[in-house]
C-alpha cells in the first residue's frame, strides 16, 4: 500500500501539470531551472512545479510509474493467477514528449493503481478506467 500511496501523490502532482509539450531541448532546460532553485532556496512550491512543467510532469509521471512497477511485483507474487494484472506493464511502458501521449501516460498509471488497489486490498472496487489510445506519431514503437 506504501507504494500505491506514494504513486498516488505522484499522479496527483502530474495531472496539473501534464497539459504542456515536452520536447527534450525544453525538458533539459526546465531540469536546469527547477535544480537550480532547489540548490538555491532549498524548496520547491507548486509554482515551480508548473514553471518546469515540462520536467516536471515527467518526474512525477516516472515516480508513479516506478512505484506501481513495484507494487505490481508484490501483487504478481501473493495474486499469480490474476489476469488484470497483465495489463499493467503494457500501459506502464508508454512514455513520450507529445501532451496526448502525456495525458495517456497518466491515464494509465490511474487505469493500473485501481487494479493494483483493488487487488491488493480485497473488497476495494475502483473502476480503473482503461485509457484509449492514443495516435500521436512516433506510438507504434510501443505497440509492434
Amino acid at each position: 500500500m506504501d507504494h500505491l500511496v506514494a504513486a498516488a501523490f505522484s499522479m496527483w502532482r502530474a495531472v496539473f501539470l501534464a497539459e504542456t509539450p515536452r520536447d527534450w531541448g525544453t525538458v533539459k532546460a526546465k531540469r536546469e531551472e527547477f535544480l537550480a532553485r532547489v540548490v538555491a532556496d532549498n524548496a520547491i512550491a507548486y509554482s515551480d512545479d508548473k514553471t518546469n512543467r515540462a520536467w516536471t510532469v515527467g518526474y512525477y509521471l516516472d515516480n508513479a510509474r516506478l512505484r506501481l512497477l513495484a507494487a505490481l511485483q508484490i501483487a504478481q507474487l501473493h495474486h499469480p493467477n490474476d489476469e488484470e494484472l497483465k495489463e499493467v506493464p503494457e500501459w506502464l511502458k508508454v512514455i513520450g514528449d507529445d501532451v496526448e501521449l502525456t495525458r495517456y501516460e497518466w491515464d494509465s498509471a490511474y487505469a493500473s493503481f485501481c487494479i493494483l488497489f483493488n487487488i491488493l486490498d480485497y473488497g476495494t472496487k475502483l473502476d480503473p478506467r482503461r485509457p484509449p489510445m492514443p495516435e500521436p506519431r512516433g506510438l507504434e514503437k510501443f505497440f509492434t
